[in-house]
C-alpha cells in the first residue's frame, strides 16, 4: 500500500468510529422537520389562520391557528395524526374568549389598569386553558398573553380589573 492508500483507510476508519458514536438523529431538527410536516398537515386540511408556528426551546415547536369551530377542529385532527407519539401537548378550544386571539399576537388593549392578577403554567395548552377560564369568569381585561418563547416552554397571562374580580379570574 502506498502512504495515501493508508492515510485514507485510517481516515476512513476514523469516520465508521464516529458514526457509531454519534446519536442516531439531531433532537431539534427532528423536531422541526416534523413541525412543519404538522403545519403542512394543518394548513392543507381545513381553512384556518396559522397564528405560530416556531421553535420555543430546543427539540420543542409550537403551532398555534384560530379559524372557525369545524375548521379548527378538522385542521387539529389532521395535526395531531401527523404529529404522533411526538406531540407533547395540546388543547381544542370552542368558542374562546373574545381576547385572547388579538393576544396571541401580544396586541392586547386595556383601558386602565386597577388590581392585577398572574398566573403562570406549564404548558401552552394549560396557559390558553386558564386563560380562558379567568376571562369567563370575571370582568376583567387582558394585559398579557406569553406562550413559550423564552420561558422554556411555560406561558403566563396577566390580568386586570377590581380586586375581587382579578382574585375570581385568578382563582378560576
Amino acid at each position: 500500500k502506498s502512504m495515501m492508500e493508508a492515510s485514507a483507510l485510517a481516515a476512513k476508519e476514523c469516520e465508521d468510529d464516529e458514526k457509531e458514536k454519534a446519536p442516531p438523529f439531531d433532537e431539534a431538527k427532528l423536531s422541526a422537520l416534523v413541525a412543519k410536516t404538522v403545519t403542512d398537515a394543518v394548513a392543507k386540511k381545513a381553512p384556518v389562520i396559522l397564528v405560530r408556528a416556531n421553535p420555543i426551546t430546543p427539540g420543542k415547536f409550537l403551532v398555534l391557528f384560530i379559524g372557525y369551530v369545524a375548521s379548527v377542529d378538522e385542521a387539529m385532527r389532521a395535526g395531531t395524526a401527523v404529529a404522533g407519539d411526538t406531540l407533547i401537548d395540546s388543547v381544542f378550544l370552542p368558542q374562546v374568549h373574545a381576547a385572547i386571539p388579538p393576544a396571541l399576537d401580544h396586541v392586547p388593549r386595556v383601558a386602565a389598569i386597577s388590581s392585577l392578577a398572574i398566573v403562570e403554567t406549564l404548558s401552552v395548552a394549560s396557559t390558553i386553558l386558564a386563560c380562558d377560564a379567568a376571562l369567563k369568569a370575571a370582568n376583567v381585561e387582558l394585559v398579557a398573553l406569553r406562550l413559550a418563547q423564552g420561558l422554556g416552554g411555560k406561558g403566563y397571562f396577566v390580568v386586570s380589573g377590581a380586586l375581587y374580580d382579578a382574585e375570581a379570574a385568578e382563582s378560576a
